[in-house]
């Protein structure tokens, strides 16, 4: 997200604190820095990335996806559990605000064949 290499990592939300903290302090040596929140939104102009909440929606508010939306919100801190949508445009229906893979650029990712190699 700073224009630079990067890697997300995954793991147990119980182990994240521990893993950050190392993280952090392996990378001293290298200048490592806290870039905060708002570089996410750099991401979608610098390297032409849709942002969430910016450029679309996650599918993830109809009645089919209730359970998941409920789970998605217990794990968020309360400041990242609100989704605005802005602009214009309007719809009936929050689906009119999805956008597949597709729509936000994303087609020269999808490999639908796992023999073949990822561009």
């Amino acid at each position: 997200m700073a224009g630079e290499i990067g890697f997300e990592l995954q793991g147990p939300t119980a182990c994240a604190q521990e893993i950050y903290d190392a993280v952090l302090d392996a990378g001293q040596e290298f200048g490592i820095r806290r870039l905060e929140g708002g570089a996410v939104f750099i991401n979608h102009l610098e390297a032409c990335f849709p942002t969430i909440l910016t450029d679309y929606l996650p599918a993830i508010f109809g009645p089919d996806m209730a359970e998941y939306l409920a789970e998605f919100r217990a794990a968020m801190p309360p400041f990242a559990s609100t989704f605005i949508i802005a602009g214009s445009f309007e719809a009936h229906d929050v689906s009119a605000w999805y956008r597949s893979q597709i729509e936000l650029g994303w087609g020269k990712s999808i490999k639908l064949d796992p023999r073949l190699p990822r561009s």
